[in-house]
């Protein structure tokens, strides 16, 4: 993918709705690039989030979602 973010056939082929991903260091990328990271686009119907651990961007969102996830589990 062209100046975004591609994973490679073998790891889509792995990824179900049970997988979570987590893009962290958004932080480092310019602002005008953060929106361009659609991770449902690259993960499909996978749970996923980008935050910043730096910064803290995110990770109150990023912890809630993945409460919930284990709750229903």
């Amino acid at each position: 993918m062209k100046g975004g973010v591609g994973v490679p056939q073998e790891v889509v082929e792995l990824i179900t709705s049970d997988t979570v991903f987590l893009l962290n260091k958004v932080d480092l990328l310019p602002d005008s690039q953060v929106e361009k990271v659609d991770l449902a686009i690259v993960m499909g119907q996978a749970n996923s989030w980008k935050v910043s651990a730096a910064t803290g961007d995110g990770m109150k969102d990023f912890l809630a979602g993945l409460g919930r996830l284990l709750h229903n589990r």
